[in-house]
């Protein structure tokens, strides 16, 4: 039986809450929630309901609940920096995993390994806040994303080369957003940062 709408003080809010935590218990897919025409409310029930009728949730649980402290270990962080970015650039950067002190160098060759085709100019802008506020981009407290770009009919942008024409933008990690309002420096407008509207 799927799990209703005002079944135990259980609000729309409530539902899609719970579908974000929790899923399917026969067939371990993603929930999804559905309108009952019947009654007019809304229920929670596997993502692929209307051909198997499963019933019951689970919530599915994380690396570290199922791995306990164990899930910390460096050749664990390893496995799944591997999976992130691939071998090769894991070798150049399985020094930096846990490093504390972020130097402009070693800041250059972390952001050069990872996002090497980004422009110098965001290249820069990520180094240098890497350096001044001690972020580490493999603590995911930096990333620097590519967004391939259109032309006025919708269709990506290509090169020459038959590669996608991206247009770069610095993203920061909720983590770093935290480490910069804990650590008292100059953090201003220019870096992405909120400010006071003022009339002028």
């Amino acid at each position: 039986m799927p799990i209703y709408e005002g079944e135990g003080e259980l609000t729309r809010e409530a539902l899609l809450d719970l579908r974000k935590t929790n899923k399917c218990k026969e067939c371990g897919a993603s929930l999804n929630v559905y309108l009952d025409p019947d009654s007019g409310k809304v229920f929670l029930a596997c993502w692929h309901w209307h051909r198997s009728h499963h019933e019951g949730i689970e919530r599915e649980a994380s690396r570290y609940e199922k791995e306990g402290v164990a899930a910390l270990n460096i050749p664990t962080r390893r496995e799944i920096m591997t999976q992130e970015h691939g071998e090769e650039k894991t070798a150049a950067l399985v020094k930096y995993i846990s490093t504390g002190a972020i130097t402009k160098a070693i800041a250059t060759e972390i952001v050069e390994t990872l996002w090497g085709a980004a422009p110098l100019i965001e290249k820069t802008k990520a180094i240098l806040l890497c350096q001044t506020y001690q972020l580490n981009p493999l603590m995911k407290h930096l990333y620097l994303v590519g967004y391939r770009r259109k032309d006025k009919d919708g269709n990506f942008i290509v090169d020459k080369q038959g590669n996608y024409v991206k247009d770069w933008s610095m993203q920061i990690g909720i983590g770093a957003t935290r480490l910069l309002a804990q650590r008292k420096h100059n953090y201003s407008y220019l870096d992405l940062s909120p400010r006071k509207a003022t009339e002028e």
